[in-house]
């Protein structure tokens, strides 16, 4: 590989440049959860003030694994960097 193959790291996440305080806090739209057990949306409020805990199960593989089985890890990975985003810890 020569010296203009290689590849090059990106960083893509710049939090003093992305926090919601640039944009004002009244621009940032409350995430809404689907609360299934009222069958209604909701704000998502944190149970700790600026705190935010996930528990994402593992993929349970019962046949040849398949790209599928990725998708959890990176559906909740999203979801982790948006709380991140929004200045969670």
């Amino acid at each position: 590989m020569t010296e203009n193959q290689r590849p090059i790291a990106v960083h893509t996440h710049d939090a003093s440049a992305t926090t919601p305080a640039r944009f004002g806090a009244d621009t940032i739209s409350p995430m809404r959860i689907f609360n299934t057990l009222g069958r209604t949306l909701q704000d998502f409020v944190p149970r700790d003030a600026g705190r935010v805990g996930m528990y994402v199960c593992g993929a349970t593989v019962q046949a040849e694994p398949h790209v599928g089985h990725g998708r959890y890890a990176v559906v909740f990975d999203v979801v982790r960097r948006y709380f991140e985003w929004l200045g969670y810890d």
